[in-house]
């Protein structure tokens, strides 16, 4: 059984039509009975997104904001991971990934599908450069 999210939960509620007093009650009580915690839920789904998916920052960020947690938690949840987490995350990706270095096309393809995964522009740059990857022509794509 995973973890949800409060909005999860009261989605769930007013689906089946449970009145919103009667669900404020029920979140009330599985907040205080410890059941229910968006900070663990944060959690939880940034190890399985680092280190199952894994995926960056930002898309990360976008999934937990989806879920209705709020952007404190976020903000503090995601700054625990060390830059380093994020780093070697994306250079193994560029491993799988492989390419002709030589090809901008292909370079430009794994620079884009980074991004899309979520990783910064910065984490991405220092990837390609301990990967010996040359960009002959650097595109923003923020």
């Amino acid at each position: 059984m995973r973890d949800r999210s409060e909005k999860e939960i009261l989605e769930f509620l007013e689906k089946s039509g449970v009145a919103s007093s009667d669900s404020a009650f029920f979140i009330d009580r599985l907040r205080s009975s410890k059941l229910l915690s968006d900070v663990r839920f944060a959690e939880s789904k940034i190890r399985s997104r680092i280190y199952n998916q894994h995926w960056g920052k930002e898309r990360i960020k976008l999934e937990l904001a989806e879920f209705g947690i709020s952007s404190e938690i976020i903000i503090d949840e995601i700054s625990k991971i060390e830059d380093s987490v994020w780093l070697e995350n994306c250079e193994r990706l560029i491993e799988r990934n492989r390419i002709n270095k030589k090809n901008q096309n292909e370079v430009y393809k794994l620079k884009k599908k980074l991004f899309q995964m979520g990783y910064s522009q910065s984490t991405i740059k220092t990837a390609f450069i301990n990967h010996d990857i040359k960009e002959e022509y650097e595109i923003d794509l923020e």
